[in-house]
């Protein structure tokens, strides 16, 4: 582990005793039950029963267990489940990439290292978009075009390793379900407005959305609306690069809506009525402490084979 990771996680544990005051339970979580949850045989594939949907999640070595915990959970409360991805950022070891073939067998991994190899032609298509997906080892690049050109799928669910789900996402599959499916996001709860190289920026309805959760039939998600906002940004800022992903969704996808901020949330406590809670960052301690207590007594990590 790296220094600035050191740094980090010494913010993490003093959070999680100085503002959360669950430190044990932090430590314990992540560094006592996690690691023994790895070593336990268990499954949570479940049958793909809608097989025009695909799920998709872009992670690393450091959020492996963060990444198998978040897709068990979603997979506990969903009833529509589609092909599972896996986009291996180039930083998975063997091990890793064994754990994820372990716990969900029927899962493909996709190396990010490969895509133009692998999917250039019908990328390159689209000039801009192969020059962004070539010249950026960003991650927002590679969740924004990949999922689109790696599947085959209809519709596309795109989520985060930082997301636990705690009831069923009704919203959510009743879209796929629909003959005219809307777009969604979650809701951001504050604007995070991306600018322009013109001096222009996102709409607010735009700087809204969260990419933490995005679906998307594939054809409501339009490719020359991509280019024109990538063509558009303003590359002077890393916080453009950074969020281009969330910005580039908003900008893209025809038919979007937010979420329901009241169901799918960020910084508000797991109550009877939340769907899935996304600990971004400066809420990651609570991932340990709240989400994973919750897991534990909804019977998540019950032995199954």
């Amino acid at each position: 582990m790296g220094f600035r990771k050191i740094k980090l996680e010494f913010f993490h544990i003093r959070k999680s005793f100085f503002v959360y005051r669950r430190g044990w339970r932090y430590l314990y979580n992540k560094y006592v039950f996690l690691p023994q949850l790895l070593r336990r045989d268990l499954k949570f594939d479940q049958t793909i029963n809608r097989p025009d949907l695909s799920l998709h999640i872009l992670t690393c070595h450091r959020d492996t267990a963060m990444t198998i915990v978040a897709v068990a959970s979603y997979l506990r409360v969903a009833k529509v489940i589609g092909q599972i991805y896996f986009h291996n950022d180039g930083t998975l070891s063997k091990s890793d990439l064994a754990l994820l073939k372990k716990f969900f067998p029927t899962a493909l991994v996709v190396n990010t290292a490969d895509f133009i190899r692998d999917y250039g032609p019908a990328v390159c298509r689209h000039a801009t978009i192969c020059d962004f997906r070539t010249r950026y080892d960003n991650f927002s690049f590679k969740k924004i075009v990949d999922p689109y050109f790696v599947s085959d799928k209809r519709f596309r669910l795109i989520l985060d390793s930082d997301i636990l789900w705690f009831k069923h996402p009704a919203e959510i599959e009743a879209n796929i379900l629909s003959d005219s499916p809307q777009s969604l996001m979650q809701n951001n709860g504050l604007p995070i407005y991306a600018t322009f190289a013109d001096g222009s920026r996102t709409t607010e309805q735009q700087a809204m959305m969260n990419a933490g959760i995005i679906f998307y039939d594939r054809r409501n998600f339009d490719l020359k609306r991509l280019e024109e906002f990538l063509q558009k940004l303003d590359l002077n800022h890393p916080r453009n690069l950074h969020f281009a992903d969330q910005a580039g969704h908003a900008y893209c996808l025809n038919h979007l809506t937010a979420l329901p901020a009241e169901k799918y949330v960020i910084k508000d406590r797991v109550s009877d009525r939340v769907v899935a809670k996304h600990y971004t960052g400066p809420r990651r301690v609570l991932f340990y402490i709240e989400g994973l207590e919750i897991l534990k007594i909804n019977g998540l990590f019950a032995n199954k084979t």
